[in-house]
């Protein structure tokens, strides 16, 4: 590990020729989900205290409404975008440590030169200060999560943490030059990853990739922010086959923990730059924002942009509007009468097919409404279809009428259709994680690689079915015993 630097002074740089390598770095997502970092101004940052961001998760088509509070501690503030730089950084590390030997354990050292060298900034005082405080700040802040959180279990299945539960990023940190109990001196900068982060940093399943160089090139502080966020809700199938994602602008402001403001043209002024920066970087193709649909303020349209093509996640049911398309549509808002006929597929989809005929036969929905539900708002429009079975509560006069405010409203489901859909998934996994298992050549028939060390100790080490696996410990001379005939 190399030694770290003396500071030459005491004042915030960055290089004059940025040497930063162009590489993508994998980082853990749970924290972009839950909104973790704050895109507020640095001047307000110290009255950034507490945040609290309400999160839809789609689980199979089933949307799921959950919560996550950030709490910062008594003496500080939460985490903003330049701690989230910095969290890259330490994620560029990562990525680099996984290369080499395949798993990240605790405790994960380096120095604090490293870390700046990864976003480009200069040895300065100030800088090594920086990031001490941002060691702290990372360690100290809460997450109260009721049922955002999740992790990666060995299986290969996301475990949700449901109920009200408190997090950390880190739950251990050790800063260059602290004096430990032995009387001895920390070398090293190091972070003990919590339980939930370290199970997900080397899981295959929850990662998104960002473009460090990129990135660093960013000018305005809330395309940063959205940087990593975009990839979560441009994810579902449903929002890549359509093209766009909404997001109502309240629940924007919350997310982000920005100033909302009430007249449009105030809120074009404040976004524009971003937004505009965001298609410049083809993570969007375009963008508008309007009125909501029951004129309750705003909502935010962002159009897939050409970026994601290129990542290996999106390229499945990946079919982005044209620049002509995309036009047409904001054209076509700005026209009165329409608006359904913009929304609207000249062809639908098979499930949307299904839920069509769902709505007109068993709901009693007049055919152009459940059209515009199904092509509009289709995963609602599926997951309160599925859920009314569930509602032995509800009797009907209007069964046309609830259903379609229903959908448009998000209903709450029963608890009972949630469970039902978790054990569902459950078995899902279960047959997917045993059918890698059957078909792996080196684990046994529980998942678990029998190896031997560079000391000729023989060790187990649960499997992940990739070959990059096999390749890194081949690579660091440790021998695989082949359990499976090829």
């Amino acid at each position: 590990m190399p030694k770290e630097k003396k500071p030459q002074d005491n004042v915030l740089q960055t290089k004059p020729n940025n040497s930063v390598i162009r590489f993508i770095i994998n980082s853990e997502k749970n924290i972009f989900e839950i909104g973790f970092f704050s895109a507020v101004d640095t001047k307000k940052a110290k009255q950034n205290k507490y945040k609290k961001t309400t999160i839809v998760r789609n689980q199979d088509n089933t949307k799921i409404e959950l919560s996550a509070e950030i709490i910062a501690s008594a003496v500080d503030h939460l985490p903003s975008i330049s701690d989230q730089d910095k969290w890259f950084a330490l994620m560029a590390l990562v990525s680099e440590e996984k290369k080499k030997v395949g798993i990240i354990s605790n405790p994960f050292v380096f120095s604090t030169y490293e870390l700046l060298k990864k976003i480009g900034l200069t040895d300065a005082g100030r800088n090594y200060e920086d990031v001490k405080k941002w060691l702290l700040r990372m360690n100290e802040t809460s997450i109260r999560s009721s049922g955002a959180v999740y992790l990666v279990e060995e299986n290969g299945e996301k475990k949700r943490q449901y109920g009200t539960r408190a997090f950390h990023t880190f739950s251990t940190i050790y800063i260059k030059g602290d004096i430990l109990e032995d009387g001895t001196v920390q070398e090293e900068n190091g972070v003990e990853f919590s339980e939930w982060q370290l199970k997900n940093i080397n899981s295959d399943k929850s990662f998104l990739q960002v473009d460090l160089e990129e990135y660093l090139k960013v000018k305005n502080i809330i395309t940063k922010a959205l940087i990593p966020v975009l990839q979560n809700w441009f994810y579902p199938d449903m929002v890549r086959e359509l093209g766009y994602f909404e997001k109502r602008y309240d629940a924007f402001c919350s997310f982000l923990n920005i100033t909302q403001y009430r007249c449009l043209s105030k809120i074009k002024e404040k976004l524009k730059p971003s937004f505009d920066e965001l298609v410049s970087l083809k993570h969007l193709r375009a963008w508008d924002i309007s009125n909501n649909t029951n004129d309750d303020g705003y909502k935010i349209i962002f159009y897939l942009g050409e970026k994601y093509i290129n990542i290996d996640k999106f390229t499945k049911n990946v079919t982005p509007p044209t620049q002509k398309e995309v036009s047409e549509r904001l054209l076509l808002k700005t026209e009165p009468g329409k608006q359904n006929q913009a929304n609207q597929p000249t062809t639908l989809l098979r499930e949307q097919e299904r839920i069509i005929f769902e709505l007109t036969q068993n709901f009693q929905v007049e055919k152009q409404k459940a059209i515009e539900l199904a092509t509009t708002n289709y995963e609602e429009s599926k997951r309160q279809i599925e859920a009314f079975k569930y509602r032995h509560d509800v009797k009907l006069a209007n069964k046309a009428g609830w259903i379609i405010e229903a959908i448009k409203s998000g209903y709450s489901v029963p608890d009972s259709y949630i469970e039902a859909k978790r054990k569902e998934q459950s078995e899902i996994d279960k047959k997917s994680w045993q059918a890698k298992i059957d078909n792996c050549l080196f684990c046994d028939q529980d998942g678990w690689l029998h190896i031997i060390n560079s000391d000729k100790k023989p060790l187990l080490r649960k499997c992940n079915h990739t070959q990059d696996l096999i390749n890194s410990l081949i690579s660091n001379g440790i021998i695989i015993e082949k359990l499976k005939n090829t």
